[in-house]
């Protein structure tokens, strides 16, 4: 069933059009099949990392099971909501349906707590009676070996009907956790905290006008329960909600009885005022434009709420990681979300360990899980950067700077003696050791972002030094841009294997052997200053990348012939979008727009089926996207910078913008752009070829592609004619 991407959000006319779709609401998550029921209610309370999924069905195409099934009825005459004009947001869908003369509106969304399910009568000319029924089956509670569930209880003072899942997890399970984690060389050393071993998770089934429970009896008991309420006036809503005590719960119960319907208003609301004031993007065909205009809702409805600068990894799953939340900041930024940048980098310095520094993993109370090595903890310091470039925000600097220093002093104490680079662990892929790394190691994907951190640093303090800020800074200055200096010469001279053409995925640290593997994903592209370390072999390195890594929708982990290729079976044998930005900046620096296309093209076949993924594992080469309908956050942010940052070539400075653009083949109109309080629309036209700007109506020589910020007025135009001659004529 075809899905409509001419407007937002994304809609079908008919149907419920994919087989399943998974949707967030920050703390909560939900997976709805092709028959319009759920198959999976998800909510991270305080519960155990794996316990968050709470209500699921193990027949996902069957509609057999009823979990939360909304039931309307019209004179004592059930239907199931009908599905015309279905709209997708990454929060739930709306859709409208008719039984008998009544037409109606039906809504299935997610809050930071609760799942709401609507109705409104929008035509009731015979005024027949109304009422709503959600049938519950008793099997669809998650039961694993450390769970019980209460019974389902009406409550007395008649709000619903509550239950709770009790988890309590042996201790000698959770110890067993962490040495799991010890055995993967990336995690030594690791955290010795365990996971949450004693849990409540307690659940509330209200209606917004009066609700009855009855459940079957007989040989099952509790087999099936059904929660009626009679539907006076022109809507209503059943509402399931969650909470870590029953305290809580009871106040929130009170709360939802009044506020429900308000609130879907409000989350359509919220969602149609993101895409006002995110850029509005102009771009061929209609699903990637729909992509991209959709992804800052996409990264609002994964974030906690209650948990400033906390975002949950993926729709479908997966709590809180510091590397989501800090990688490809140039997302939110580009987007006018500044303000979460900055929350999650005040995050990162709240929850940083004072011996092991910030944490990959959390619990679902925070205790750190897993540790990444100092290199990688550098993303702190190239978000910081790119918050700063964007903002101007000095304030926060003194807040986050300390935290920076601290982070790159711990590194200064891993260089391995003679090279500039830092021994550790690669944090990506999940298991390094298959690539021949044992934890005495210096990681290509470590020391990428290593070396760009002090590019940054180094900059940073030269910009607050000369604004006035003392001889300290300076120091610092000369000090980070030596140690980039060094880094930068030792990673192309240790990395780079000129047999080859591209880069080693390791080396060891104890004698500086290569590890002969040749990932995608040796270089992590988060600023500008990741093409030094190309060594200025582009080209080279865009025809290894060219011929080992290309698949048809998007890039393997490793070329085929790699020892490393699908080791795992997993992760070593996929595509995963958080390693484009490396990919797609090299083949523009290298000329190849057939390249960048082929980004575009994949960007619109996985949003056809409401798809950013995590992966795609390649054991064929016509494979469909591993879990269909999800949302991840890296490949969400990924995409979404790398839109404006390789095929527009913005990159926001200390002191202005820099406009670069790709060698690409189609036009391209963006609108609302902010920076620092000034508006940007940018537009590119004409053919492959070289690129001119205007800047409100005056040419740019091509020494001029930076444009300082003063530069700018209130409402500013730029526009890049490619394949024109210096008077703009097309050649």
């Amino acid at each position: 069933m075809k899905i409509d991407f001419r407007k937002s959000p994304p809609s079908a006319p008919r149907g419920f059009p994919l087989a399943h779709v998974h949707f967030s609401g920050g703390r909560t998550g939900m997976t709805v099949a092709s028959h319009g029921g759920l198959i999976n209610l998800i909510y991270y309370g305080r519960q155990s990392l794996g316990g968050a999924s709470l209500f699921r069905s193990s027949f996902a195409h069957s509609s057999w099971p009823k979990l939360f099934r909304l039931v309307l009825e019209v004179d004592g005459r059930g239907h199931y909501p009908g599905f015309h004009n279905t709209r997708l947001y990454p929060f739930g869908f709306e859709t409208e349906g008719r039984f008998q003369d009544v037409r109606y509106g039906f809504q299935m969304f997610l809050l930071n707590d609760a799942l709401v399910q609507r109705v409104r009568i929008l035509e009731n000319p015979r005024e027949r009676r109304m009422s709503l029924k959600v049938v519950l089956h008793g099997f669809v509670n998650t039961t694993p070996g450390y769970r019980t569930w209460t019974p389902w209880v009406p409550r007395p003072d008649g709000l619903g009907v509550t239950a709770a899942a009790v988890d309590r997890i042996p201790e000698s399970q959770l110890l067993a956790q962490i040495e799991d984690r010890k055995k993967n060389p990336v995690q030594n050393p690791t955290f010795e905290n365990t996971d949450v071993a004693e849990a409540e998770t307690h659940v509330g089934l209200l209606a917004t006008q009066a609700l009855t429970l009855e459940s079957t009896g007989g040989v099952h008991e509790g087999f099936k329960h059904y929660l009626r309420s009679d539907l006076v006036g022109d809507e209503a809503a059943f509402t399931v909600c969650f909470s870590p005590s029953e305290e809580t719960l009871t106040a929130r119960m009170r709360e939802l009885r009044q506020s429900a319907c308000a609130d879907c208003d409000a989350l359509v609301l919220s969602y149609h005022t993101r895409l006002s004031t995110a850029p509005r993007i102009e771009v061929q065909p209609p699903a990637l434009r729909s992509c991209l205009e959709n992804i800052p809702a996409v990264l609002d409805s994964l974030k906690v709420a209650d948990l400033p600068g906390g975002m949950r990894a993926a729709a479908h799953g997966y709590w809180v990681w510091s590397w989501d939340d800090l990688v490809y900041p140039e997302a939110h930024l580009f987007a006018g979300d500044a303000d979460f940048v900055r929350d999650a980098l005040r995050f990162a310095v709240k929850t940083a360990d004072p011996v092991l520094g910030i944490p990959h993993q959390f619990n679902t109370r925070l205790v750190p899980q897993m540790v990444m090595a100092f290199p990688a903890q550098c993303l702190f310091i190239t978000t910081l950067y790119s918050y700063y470039c964007h903002t101007g925000d000095r304030a926060f600097l003194g807040e986050a700077l300390p935290l920076a220093f601290w982070i790159l002093e711990k590194c200064g104490r891993d260089v391995v003696a003679g090279t500039g680079l830092v021994r550790g662990t690669s944090l990506y892929p999940d298991f390094p050791g298959l690539m021949g790394q044992d934890g005495q190691d210096i990681s290509s994907f470590n020391n990428s972002i290593y070396y760009q951190a002090l590019a940054a640093m180094s900059r940073l303090t030269a910009h607050l030094a000369a604004g006035g800020e003392g001889d300290r800074y300076r120091a610092l200055s000369e000090d980070f841009a030596a140690r980039a200096a060094a880094a930068r010469e030792a990673f192309v001279r240790h990395f780079f294997d000129e047999e080859k053409g591209y880069f080693y995925d390791s080396i060891s640290a104890v004698d500086l052997t290569p590890r002969q593997h040749y990932p995608v994903y040796a270089i992590l592209w988060t600023t500008p200053f990741a093409r030094d370390l190309l060594g200025g072999h582009e080209k080279r390195i865009a025809a290894f990348m060219n011929r080992n890594f290309l698949r048809p929708h998007g890039l393997g982990m490793y070329p085929g012939w790699d020892a490393a290729w699908m080791r795992d079976g997993n992760q070593c044998g996929a595509y995963y979008p958080v390693v484009e930005p490396f990919f797609r900046n090299v083949m523009a620096l290298a000329g190849r727009s057939a390249e960048i296309k082929a980004w575009t093209r994949s960007v619109a076949w996985f949003w056809s089926s409401h798809t950013i993924p995590e992966g795609l594992t390649y054991e064929t080469e016509s494979e469909l996207p591993d879990n269909p309908g999800t949302k991840q956050a890296f490949a969400a942010k990924a995409w979404y910078g790398l839109f404006f940052r390789t095929v527009l070539g913005l990159e926001a400075g200390l002191d202005g913008l820099s406009v670069n653009p790709g060698p690409f083949s189609f036009p391209v109109e963006v609108s609302g752009l902010k920076f620092r309080g000034r508006s940007v629309d940018i537009g590119i036209s004409g053919k492959p070829g070289r690129a001119f700007i205007d800047l409100n109506g005056r040419r740019l020589s091509p020494e001029d592609s930076f444009i300082p910020y003063d530069m700018l007025g209130e409402d500013n135009r730029i526009s890049i004619v490619c394949g024109s001659d210096p008077d703009g004529r097309i050649s």
